[in-house]
């Protein structure tokens, strides 16, 4: 008693206690790792626009030109030359068919089905601090490298991509086992909302940055996309493993007061187009979903709705307004207004999706929300290589409109099935079998511990009659 009591006063006396909540540290240091996962993620599909000798493969593609319904070959003004240009097309050194380059961007996630589950158990069993900033710090690294990989060979550059997907499997499931320890319950749905929106930020500062660097003769152009973003990755290492903790009982700096507040209110804390076009939708994904994240825990906590009423609303209006985006912008033709329009709608409408799915992996079991989501993400992250075959084998030759309507109307199917199995089998509430699970875990771990001792107290007694 008398250790944590000078434990507590030393929390209270420490300068860095005298700031905001502790909680908040980790709010800001896990966002700042959400948009690193996402940079990270992102910069090869802006980069290889820069690494790409656009003449050669315009000579190979023309060959297999289709002449049924062609995309918008005129705009006005022409998109190459207006405001409207995400980079200033030059040419690169590499020839690469669109079936080449969907197999580049997608071998990211190759690796990233993989370390789901495991991910998730290690955070779990081990350390969710070391796990989520092992796999950013790695990726950084990995990133690093990637354009002396370019340059060997093709084969090195998937090789190099497919490892940063085995690096940032870990990251989801270790986030949200960081957030099952780290939030209080009246404060959940929101700073797991405003944590995940990360993802987003990444994007909208991750392609604009890319972008910039590609276009620059930094560092020979692209390769600098890859250098600056991996090189602020590994400095957000070193802060993440500065200042957060794995729980917010073993931090040095929580108050005593704050350490109850989040003890009492948890459910349980256990131990073990141009850069700004292309990124403006993503701000307004995180505004919506931190906004609703706010209301959702206002009604709930006010007795307005139950749990699961506010997630399957919120999941519902997310799927119908993306979908409506989808359809207008299958519609839009080249009247490229209403297509970024209809994909602010699609990708904004998203933002709720983190006040409703996203949010029940920790509704039903907080303890084991990463391996809920591990799993969750493995299956979802086969869309991640998928997706850019289908893609690449649509519009391997000149797209079409055509072509481009079977994508939306696949991704329309999809969501819709989606929104129906949400709606009938959700659920909020906690679960039995994780307070049943940990039970027996816990037995079996103190009768481990109990026959540790046991044989160490025997060895002790045999050692002290050998020297009697």
């Amino acid at each position: 008693m008398e250790s944590n009591s000078n434990e507590q006063t030393n929390r209270e006396r420490s300068p860095w206690c005298k700031c905001a909540g502790v909680r908040y540290l980790f709010v800001v240091a896990g966002f700042l790792g959400m948009c690193l996962v996402y940079a990270l993620r992102v910069n090869m599909s802006i980069a290889i626009l820069g690494m790409l000798n656009n003449t050669a493969i315009s000579i190979v593609t023309d060959t297999h030109n289709l002449t049924n319904e062609p995309m918008c070959a005129l705009l006005n003004p022409p998109i190459h030359s207006s405001k409207l240009k995400l980079i200033e097309v030059k040419n690169g050194s590499f020839v690469w068919t669109p079936k080449v380059q969907g197999v580049i961007i997608g071998s990211f996630y190759y690796g990233y089905v993989i370390t789901q589950v495991p991910g998730a158990r290690l955070a779990e069993i081990y350390s969710g601090k070391w796990i989520f900033g092992l796999g950013i710090g790695i990726s950084a690294l990995l990133s690093l490298i990637i354009p002396v990989a370019a340059e060997l060979h093709t084969a090195f550059l998937i090789f190099v991509r497919a490892l940063q997907g085995v690096a940032q499997g870990v990251t989801f499931p270790a986030i949200y086992n960081l957030l099952s320890r780290w939030t209080a319950e009246e404060e959940k749905t929101l700073i797991e909302a405003v944590v995940i929106s990360g993802i987003n930020i990444g994007t909208v500062l991750g392609m604009p940055l890319a972008a910039k660097l590609t276009n620059s003769d930094w560092f020979g152009g692209w390769p600098s996309a890859f250098y600056v973003i991996g090189f602020i990755g590994c400095v957000w290492f070193v802060f993440w493993i500065l200042c957060v903790t794995n729980s917010p009982s073993e931090h040095p700096c929580i108050t005593s007061k704050e350490l109850e507040y989040m003890k009492a209110s948890q459910l349980s804390e256990h131990e073990p187009v141009n850069g700004f076009m292309s990124s403006f939708p993503y701000i307004l994904q995180s505004a919506v979903g931190c906004l609703g994240g706010f209301i959702s825990d206002e009604v709930i906590k006010n007795g307005l709705v139950t749990p699961i009423f506010a997630r399957k609303l919120c999941n519902m209006l997310g799927c119908l307004g993306s979908i409506v985006g989808l359809v207008i912008s299958s519609t839009a033709g080249c009247d490229i207004t209403v297509q970024i329009t209809s994909f602010g709608l699609t990708m904004t409408a998203g933002g709720l999706w983190y006040c409703s799915y996203m949010i029940t992996y920790l509704d039903i079991s907080p303890e084991y929300a990463g391996t809920l989501i591990g799993v969750a993400s493995t299956l979802s992250g086969l869309t991640g290589f998928i997706t850019p075959m289908i893609v690449g084998a649509l519009t391997d030759t000149k797209p079409t409109f055509g072509q481009w309507r079977i994508i939306f109307a696949m991704t329309i199917v999809l969501l819709i099935a989606s929104a129906i199995v949400y709606q009938l089998f959700a659920t909020a509430d906690k679960q039995n079998w994780e307070d049943e699970h940990h039970t027996q875990r816990s037995t079996r771990y103190r009768r481990y511990l109990n026959r540790i001792f046991r044989i160490r107290n025997q060895d002790t007694e045999k050692d002290l009659e050998k020297n009697e």
